[in-house]
């Protein structure tokens, strides 16, 4: 590591900044010197003895000791102090307050720290004056984690860790970030902004400013005088507990029943779903502050989901309940189940956020579905149409978007694949109504299997001839429609299965 200091760049960083009448701190000066490997020290007073060691001009450590205690009462115009080691004590103190305010025992927690942008905006600054590339210098957000942690660890007695259930949230601030952030837009707009593409010139986020430095022409340390910080930033801590996300399949048994809440007529009241009857298991022994589900697709308000069931995900944000109850799950699943009639669930389990979320995508996306419906045309079904159906091998359609989906999906046309169908005549006693005895011939039941996204409803009835082919057309161009619809199998190996 003895390599790693670099005297030059030491003396032209303080050089340069003398010239503007920059004033930056010792660690600042350090990490814009050197290599990140310097920063796997996590002390500021090893960062020093560091330095002593390796620098022979006793001039310029003389300087860079005056920085480290900051004799001159200055703030670092590049940090805003937060690289400060007393500073850090301070807010190690003052987070170790809040958790102790909090109802949680934290044995191990994560750190998530948030800048304010004028930081973003001062690293890349200090960057372009130094003829540096700010993706080879260490940020403050990484200088932070490292020297705060072992105070934090220490002044709450708990272990930092990656994957700890609880996360401390810093989240950093300064009066004059947005009022600077904007005057730098205001300054070199042209080089951030497409009039086409933006109706605000006041538009700061960090992608912007980025955009803004990432110019090569760009004489954005000409035309941009830094404002001078005569304050610290402010410090707003937040102490939750990681999500929980919660896996399994639900089975929906009634034909008048929507997958989420839907609002109706005056926008207050909403007809109940299935989501809100999973929910209600879950709050019935986890608080939290918000939940959210998604699902392996949908179904329609008036489609069964039968067969294994539907996979579902519910996320727990910021849950509260005790580690030690090791039958939460089933307590969930028996609550659900013995309270709701029409909505069962199954293979209930805790699974890792991640991975679950990409697997649900995928069944929703590209894994293929089976589908059971009752069916008509307006005429007798015969033998021959069955063996029509059944021959039916991996068939090509094309699908405009159905008309009763073009309020929420782009216009277009879309080809989906029909693995199979299997074919055969209602049985009386398969009758939704039986007043409709009298056209029992006419009627008749498909197991289908699709990929998915596929629009069974209007397969069947065309959609006014906006699906191609369909079964009408299979059968000779005659008028078919469709009586009842369910699911019965949504291919996807994911939850795995518990529940025999």
């Amino acid at each position: 590591m003895s390599s790693i200091l670099n005297q030059e760049s030491i003396e032209k960083i303080i050089e340069l900044c003398s010239n503007k009448s920059l004033y930056i701190c010792f660690t600042c000066i350090i990490r814009y010197s050197n290599l990140r490997e310097i920063f796997m020290l996590n002390d500021h007073n090893d960062l020093l003895t560091f330095c002593k060691e390796r620098l022979s001009n006793k001039n310029l450590l003389n300087i860079l000791e005056k920085r480290f205690i900051n004799d001159e009462n200055k703030l670092c115009q590049s940090c805003l102090d937060l690289l400060n080691a007393e500073y850090m004590m301070i807010k190690a103190k003052e987070i170790a307050g809040h958790v102790s305010t909090t109802k949680f025992t934290i044995d191990e927690f994560q750190l998530h720290i948030c800048l304010p942008f004028i930081l973003t905006l001062r690293h890349l600054y200090f960057c372009k004056l130094f003829e540096l590339n700010p993706e080879k210098v260490i940020n403050v957000k990484d200088v932070i984690k490292t020297f705060i942690t072992i105070p934090i660890e220490k002044a709450i007695q708990a272990q930092h860790s990656t994957t700890g259930n609880y996360v401390i949230e810093l989240k950093f601030d300064h009066s004059q970030s947005t009022m600077e952030c904007e005057k730098l837009m205001q300054t070199c707009q042209r080089n951030v902004f497409s009039p086409k593409r933006f109706k605000s010139s006041s538009i700061v986020n960090h992608a912007a400013i980025c955009r803004l430095f990432e110019n090569p022409n760009n004489q954005i340390v000409k035309q941009f005088e830094l404002a001078s910080i005569e304050t610290v930033c402010t410090l707003d801590v937040c102490i939750s507990r990681e999500p929980i996300y919660i896996a399994g399949r639900y089975r929906k048994l009634s034909r008048n029943l929507s997958q989420t809440p839907w609002f109706v007529n005056d926008g207050n009241r909403f007809k109940s779903s299935v989501q809100e009857k999973i929910f209600s298991g879950v709050t019935a022994y986890i608080k939290y502050s918000d939940i959210k589900f998604s699902s392996s697709g949908r179904e329609d308000v008036d489609v069964r989901m039968l067969g294994t069931g539907r996979p579902f995900l519910i996320e727990i944000i910021n849950p509260h309940w005790s580690n030690d109850d090791n039958n939460i799950i089933a307590k969930i699943k028996e609550f659900i189940n013995q309270t709701h009639q029409d909505v069962q669930v199954r293979d209930l389990q805790f699974v890792p956020r991640n991975e679950s979320q990409k697997l649900l995508k995928e069944g929703e996306q590209e894994k293929s579905k089976t589908y059971q419906a009752i069916c008509c045309i307006d005429r007798p079904f015969t033998e021959s149409d069955m063996n029509i159906l059944n021959s039916v091998k991996d068939l090509v359609i094309c699908q405009t978007t159905p008309i009763r989906v073009l309020h929420r999906r782009t216009l277009s046309d879309r080809h989906r694949t029909v693995h199979s169908i299997s074919a055969r005549p209602l049985n009386v006693d398969e009758l939704i109504d039986p007043e409709w005895k009298e056209f029992l011939s006419h009627m008749f039941c498909i197991s289908i299997v699709t990929e998915a996204g596929t629009y069974i409803k209007e397969f069947v009835h065309s959609d006014f001839g906006r699906t191609r082919p369909n079964i009408g057309s299979l059968l000779g161009n005659c008028r078919a429609d469709i009586i009842s619809l369910d699911v019965l199998e949504v291919k996807l190996d994911w939850p795995k299965v518990i529940d025999n």
